[in-house]
């Protein structure tokens, strides 16, 4: 064996095994070299771009011209060592985001050519990185010289980035909005306190005696009401200087914009910096592995700077259908708590006390019904008292009766027709086909059933403001995704089969029938 000193120059070695890889018309071979190792390094450049444009294409046809134009336009192929392909990108900021989205991408890519054990890695190519810089001062010098005229615009346009930032619903510093509302305004029950109390220790002065909390709730439960007001309470009674309250959504898109706009240390600055963090509606981070990461990473950091950390989702992050092992493991730390709809006597109880904030009297005989009609979520019921509250200020009365009542849900039913709730649809599924609500509910998969579960699931997306999720947790706990298949199978069965559309438009007459 030859010591490391008498071994072949990289430059012959580099040659011999992109021949094996490029057939006599110079193109390369499927299968590529699997027998023996590459060297540390491409000496021929020619093949070496050859064998980069290859990969490229396999990438650009997995990935689609806009995504591949975005992150592979600007990127070569820096050394090919054993069975590892070494990425060249143009700065940090683009090595991490492949790293986290789209290695996988490029090992398929390149295993198409070079063999399925392939393994990637990316790193900052000084070229490229000298290059942006020269482009970016050219474009620099280019804006200065074009005078006052173009100033103007360079104005503006940080503004048109703040109203796109508000209307896709991307963060802002604390205080919010409606961060004015406190814990010790909120009206509690009993199917909310073991929440209402947690959010009482998470906001207190001092060491609370846990920092990372999750809440868990449906559609409408009063889970954004309880976040803002953790966040209002932590910032009014002094418990932290700063916090940052964000949908996952507008939070996740701040991110990947971040990303694309070479701005991730600030981004990352704001939000690990904070006194407490507050991300609402986190079932929209479902399957978006670069944001859970980047998460996972900013919970840490707060938790082990001794900040607060609280969540909100209608579907446990566990049982996403896809997570990051990481993220299933971080909030499998954490407290968890759920809010529900409370019983109708807690409802009624709930009405007669936000009817008595906004000085509004009625019976309890109103409330009761109020209470029964609107069982659908807190954020209905509460709309249902702020309309008949609106009402009786209009026609000059502190007092609200059943005509009154009548007229405020009888607008809102004349608007969605008729409020129906999960288990009406079940309920009159079974006397139109034949199948039993606990089959309905159940595991079994025969086509008769199937159909039903299907049906119910689209007339519960018609007419209840149930999420996807909610009804899918409904019909047996099935994924928001198969709700979505259900939806559209039901859509094109109606279209194609008379007898089936004749059965779903009678279910929905009886269902709205007033």
């Amino acid at each position: 064996m030859s010591q490391l000193g008498e071994s072949v120059s990289d430059g012959e070695y580099s040659g011999e095994i992109l021949d094996k890889a490029l057939g006599p018309d110079g193109r390369l071979q499927a299968g590529g070299p699997q027998a023996a190792a590459p060297p540390p390094d491409l000496a021929d450049a020619p093949r070496r771009e050859e064998l980069w444009l290859q990969i490229q294409e396999n990438i650009k046809h997995q990935l689609g011209l806009e995504r591949y134009a975005i992150w592979f336009n600007k990127t070569v192929l820096m050394g090919l060592d054993g069975d590892s392909l070494v990425v060249g990108v143009p700065n940090v900021i683009v090595k991490q985001y492949l790293e986290e989205e789209y290695r996988e991408a490029v090992r398929n890519a390149a295993g198409e050519l070079l063999g399925p054990g392939v393994k990637i890695s990316f790193d900052v190519e000084p070229g490229l990185l000298q290059e942006m810089r020269a482009r970016q001062r050219v474009e620099a010098d280019g804006q200065e010289g074009q005078g006052k005229i173009e100033t103007a615009s360079v104005e503006v346009e940080p503004a048109r980035e703040r109203i796109a930032r508000a209307n896709a619903g991307s963060p802002r510093p604390g205080p919010a909005p409606s961060s004015r509302l406190r814990l010790d305004e909120m009206v509690v029950t009993e199917a909310n306190r073991w929440p209402y109390l947690a959010a009482c220790e998470i906001t207190c002065q001092g060491t609370p005696r846990f920092a990372f909390l999750l809440v868990l709730g449906g559609h409408g439960v009063g889970k954004t009401t309880l976040l803002q007001a953790i966040c209002g309470t932590a910032l009014a009674c002094g418990a932290v200087e700063r916090y940052e309250y964000a949908m996952a959504e507008g939070w996740g898109n701040d991110y990947y914009h971040a990303i694309q706009g070479k701005k991730t240390w600030s981004f990352r600055k704001r939000y690990r910096s904070s006194g407490m963090l507050a991300i609402d509606d986190m079932e929209f981070l479902d399957g978006k592995m670069g944001a859970q990461d980047e998460l996972v990473h900013t919970i840490k950091s707060l938790l082990d700077a001794g900040r607060r950390v609280v969540l909100s989702s209608a579907i446990h992050p566990k049982d996403f259908a896809e997570a990051r092992p990481a993220l299933r493991s971080l909030v499998a730390d954490t407290l968890c708590l759920e809010l529900a709809v409370p019983p109708q006597k807690e409802r009624m109880a709930l009405a007669r006390e936000l009817a008595r904030r906004r000085g509004l009297k009625a019976d309890d005989s109103v409330f009761g019904l109020l209470a029964e009609r609107c069982g659908g979520s807190m954020r209905e019921l509460s709309g249902a008292v702020r309309s008949l509250a609106a009402c009786a200020s209009m026609e000059g009365a502190d007092r609200a009766g059943f005509g009154m009542l009548h007229r405020v849900i009888g607008a809102a039913a004349g608007a969605r027709r008729r409020m129906v709730g999960l288990g009406n649809i079940t309920q009159v599924l079974t006397e139109f086909l034949p199948v039993t609500q606990d089959q309905l509910a159940g595991a079994g998969r025969t086509r008769s059933v199937c159909q039903a579960r299907q049906i119910g699931m689209y007339l519960a997306r018609r007419l209840t403001p149930a999420s996807l999720s909610e009804i899918g947790r409904f019909f047996g706990g099935r994924k928001h995704s198969t709700v979505k298949h259900a939806l559209g199978r039901i859509e094109q069965l109606i279209e194609s089969d008379p007898e089936a559309a004749d059965i779903v438009r009678q279910c929905e007459a009886r269902l709205t029938r007033a």
